[in-house]
C-alpha cells in the first residue's frame, strides 16, 4: 500500500491504482412500523400494553376500551406512530411532530 492507495500488478506492464473503499452502514436507532403491517390482534395488545403503562392515564377516568380506541384513532389518523427500538427490542409510540421528517417520508412511501 502506498500513500493510501493499493497497487495491483495485473500484468508486467499494467498497473491499477485502487483507492481504499469506505463502506458506510447506516446504523438504525429506531424503526417506524406502519400499523397496517401488524396483525389486528397484535396491534390490540400493543395498544392495551401502552395505555396500561405507568404514567399514561393522565388523570382520565376512561375505561381501558375507551383509552385503546382513542389511541387507535390517533394512529389511524397518523397523529401517532409506532416506534421499534432494535437495540432493546422495545416498542413505543411517538407523536409525529417528534419524529424526523425524513423518517416520516420513508414510512409513507409505498413498497
Amino acid at each position: 500500500m502506498k500513500g493510501g492507495q493499493c497497487i495491483i500488478d495485473a500484468a508486467p506492464r499494467l498497473r491499477f491504482r485502487l483507492r481504499p473503499v469506505q463502506i458506510v452502514i447506516r446504523e438504525v436507532d429506531i424503526m417506524l412500523i406502519p400499523h397496517t403491517l401488524l396483525d389486528p390482534e397484535t396491534l390490540q395488545r400493543l395498544l392495551e400494553d401502552f395505555v396500561t403503562r405507568d404514567g399514561t392515564d393522565n388523570g382520565y377516568e376512561a375505561s381501558l376500551e375507551q383509552r385503546v380506541e382513542r389511541l387507535r384513532r390517533q394512529i389511524e389518523r397518523n397523529e401517532v406512530v409506532i416506534v421499534f427500538h432494535p437495540e432493546t427490542a422495545d416498542t413505543s409510540l411517538a407523536h409525529r411532530r417528534d419524529v424526523p421528517a425524513e423518517m416520516l417520508r420513508e414510512l409513507n412511501q409505498p413498497d
